[in-house]
């Protein structure tokens, strides 16, 4: 290391300083001279930190120019002080470092500091400090400006707001589509009923309590966001998945006619009773099936729709399996 060879050299030049010429002592002076420029041009702008060095009364010791341009210290008849929203953060992280015997501490502080050297400006800055001490005599600080990097992070913050709240409200249009499509098809279907010379009142009782239910699974949705913040009081109970299953597709029955989709439903009877949200675990085989339509598109498909009872080492699951031959996920949505 270069300040280790000129350090021996220096304690070389102390020891027989008397027998040293005056033209190498000159010499000398010059190397010393040359390689502190260096070290203050490292010290200044190669670390874009504040650096300073403060005894345990903080005394300023030593400074680099960011300790000025960060407002640490400032000239005062002659002398460089601590400014004072410095000077109570240091004062109270020596007396840490004394009293505990911390060799090193570090922590992130706001003050009111200058925008810049010769600006009379104040504005609210956070710094990230770190303080070190071999001997509890000398304290050196490194401090650096963490403001822009906080705002960067506040920002991310609120990009991640926009996009949880795009994508609720993006999931809420698809969970009202749902039921609104299925209040139109089934508006369709007892029209038709109504316009036939002769009806059967059962069929159309049976149409307006499928169109009631879905206003109120509607209506649910819709309460669901407007009180999304607050925790959603769930309701459950044991119940038989097969038959949640069997009135999703009774739901889908006119639907599943109109597209010719062929369903192929294998239902295992002996599965346990399941602890659930019949409600939710109904909006949840919709939403499954619906995109198993939506994937099928207009041509003929088949969903299949089975039940099963699996046991594994930590735990035993029911298994509600719904698979189309539909286009699949497209890549550019499926994360």
């Amino acid at each position: 290391m270069v300040d280790d060879y000129l350090s021996q050299i220096i304690k070389h030049a102390i020891e027989k300083i008397e027998k040293i010429p005056r033209s190498s002592i000159s010499s000398l002076l010059e190397e010393i001279f040359k390689e502190r420029k260096i070290f203050s041009l490292i010290i200044d702008f190669g670390i874009r930190r504040a650096i300073l060095v403060v005894d345990s009364s903080c005394r300023v010791i030593f400074f680099n120019s960011f300790c000025v341009k960060f407002g640490l210290i400032f000239e005062m008849d002659g002398n460089w002080v601590l400014s004072e929203d410095f000077k109570r953060h240091f004062d109270r992280i020596l007396g840490l470092m004394i009293a505990n015997k911390i060799s090193f501490y570090k922590e992130d502080i706001e003050v009111s500091s200058k925008e810049g050297i010769s600006s009379k400006t104040l504005v609210d800055r956070i710094f990230g400090v770190e303080c070190f001490s071999k001997d509890f005599d000398n304290f050196c600080f490194t401090v650096t400006d963490k403001t822009e990097e906080r705002l960067n992070v506040l920002d991310k913050m609120q990009e991640d707001s926009f996009i949880s709240l795009s994508n609720l409200v993006s999931g809420v249009a698809h969970e009202i589509k749902n039921p609104l499509s299925a209040m139109y098809l089934h508006a369709k279907i007892l029209r038709k009923i109504l316009e036939k010379d002769s009806f059967d009142k059962l069929d159309i009782l049976k149409e307006v309590d499928i169109i009631l239910s879905e206003i109120e699974r509607l209506n649910g949705i819709v309460n669901n966001f407007m009180f999304s913040l607050k925790p959603y009081k769930i309701s459950e109970k044991y119940e038989n998945i097969n038959e949640i299953v069997r009135e999703v597709l009774d739901f889908f029955l006119p639907e599943f006619r109109e597209k010719r989709i062929k369903v192929e439903v294998i239902l295992d009877e002996s599965v346990p009773m399941v602890l659930c949200d019949r409600n939710l675990m109904k909006q949840a085989l919709i939403n499954l099936i619906k995109n198993s339509m939506d994937a099928i598109g207009n041509k003929e498909g088949v969903i299949e729709i089975k039940t099963y009872f699996t046991s594994k080492v930590d735990n035993d699951f029911v298994v509600v399996q719904i698979k189309d031959n539909g286009v699949g996920i497209p890549d550019e949505i499926k994360a």
